[in-house]
């Protein structure tokens, strides 16, 4: 990577002794509420938005982000791990029962829907409601969990707690519902959470499926996904060059809750989320986009202009002097990764803390902190520790080392005349 290359270039030749840039915002600053670049989209046609790298543990953008929302279909991602959790191969099969399509848990669903009696697999039950929405889907699944939707709601809380989701309430496992509410940093959370399991991320990135017709339900019901920045379809706003690196992950709109959308984008060994929300439909040259879809894409286009930076543990960051010694002859590591994010060709400045280096040093011991720091006002520090274990011998200056060979000849001569006298004697 041409910046590790770029930095490791600098530090080698510098020792590392460089000072914080005045660039950098301080913590205090970029913690205390939204981040919006002055190069980045503002996003006027969404009211909450965020932007986020996984691998460095960077928040990119951040507006409203512990403002609450309605999460529409957005629910169902919980829907989903909660179903994983019951059934982690997706292996079992189910039959639709009444309540899943009752007017009291599922007030809407497109005209051809499941029907009560079908027996389907409960992978295509994830899928369906994963890809294509499904509301009948996420009822199903739940009674398919707990037997009723209330015990089923009552777990989807109880999961955000202990996911730390403190900005959220759950009334319905498909997000109908007004009583629903999560903020876009729990929704982050939720979506972290659930992309690390593979079988999720598999059915999120799927663009289209089919559940076939059978004995109860005459038609089939084929779909593509909600998701318009993953699979844009023939709307050319929506056409990106990254839109195959978009690998989920679920949509959700009502007219209360507005347009929202959490996504996943993966670009080289980066991996980027956003959550926006409240989004609105908008015009452009004739034509209603939806502002959800929109304003992923400028977030993502923004996010396409930072590359990763910094060191791997393991390899030589730089050398240093030990006491006694003039050369700088003790190859320097990290204890563990150091990496930031930095927009690319961007100057990125790093300090080192030594501390005072005796004689004798053993591989792996702790002999200062590598600091890094960026743009967003996050710093981020590991020890420096020897790559190897290194004695420098103890030698005296010539001046005292010619003295010191007078003074032993000087008292062999006088043992020499003692012996001598003694045998006289």
């Amino acid at each position: 990577m041409r910046s590790i290359k770029r930095l490791s270039a600098l530090l080698l030749a510098l020792f590392i002794l460089l000072p914080a840039g005045a660039a950098f915002a301080s913590g205090e600053e970029a913690a205390g509420g939204d981040i919006i670049p002055s190069d980045a989209p503002a996003l006027p046609d969404v009211e909450m938005a965020l932007l986020y790298e996984e691998s460095t543990n960077t928040l990119l953008y951040a507006k409203d982000i512990e403002t609450r929302n309605e999460p529409a279909s957005m629910t169902k991602v919980m829907t989903a791990m909660l179903v994983l959790e019951h059934d982690g191969d997706l292996s079992g099969t189910y039959t639709v029962p009444a309540d899943a399509v009752s007017a009291q848990y599922c007030s809407w669903m497109e005209r051809v829907h499941l029907l009560v009696g079908e027996e389907l697999k409960v992978y295509d039950l994830m899928e369906y409601m994963l890809v294509a929405s499904g509301n009948e889907a996420a009822t199903t699944l739940a009674m398919y969990v707990t037997g009723n939707i209330p015990a089923f709601v009552k777990k989807m809380n109880e999961k955000a707690v202990e996911l730390g989701m403190m900005n959220t309430h759950y009334a319905d496992p498909h997000g109908l519902s007004t009583h629903s509410s999560i903020s876009s940093a729990d929704m982050l959370t939720l979506a972290r959470y659930a992309m690390q399991n593979p079988l999720f991320r598999q059915l999120v990135a799927t663009r289209s499926g089919r559940l076939p017709a059978n004995s109860i339900r005459k038609e089939a019901i084929t779909y593509n996904t909600t998701n318009r920045v993953m699979s844009p379809r023939s709307t050319p706003a929506y056409m990106t060059n990254f839109s195959d690196d978009i690998i989920g992950i679920k949509t959700g709109s009502t007219r209360d809750a507005g347009y929202n959308l959490s996504a996943c984008m993966v670009k080289g060994d980066l991996t980027f989320y956003s959550v926006v929300m409240q989004g609105r439909e908008v015009e452009r040259r004739g034509s209603t986009l939806y502002s959800h879809y929109l304003s992923t894409i400028e977030l993502f286009r923004y996010a396409q202009g930072f590359e990763k930076t910094g060191f791997t543990a393991g390899s030589e960051i730089l050398r240093t002097s030990m006491q006694g010694s003039k050369t700088a002859d003790l190859p320097l590591t990290i204890e563990e990764d150091l990496f930031i994010l930095a927009q690319e060709g961007e100057q990125i400045f790093a300090e080192t803390h030594l501390e005072k280096i005796g004689r004798r040093v053993e591989a792996g011991q702790i002999v200062g902190m590598l600091t890094l720091r960026d743009a967003f006002g996050n710093v981020r520090e590991t020890p420096l520790v020897a790559m190897e274990s290194i004695a420098v011998p103890f030698t005296l200056p010539p001046a005292v080392s010619g003295a010191g060979c007078v003074l032993v000849l000087v008292a062999f001569i006088m043992l020499r005349k003692k012996e001598k006298q003694g045998k006289k004697a």
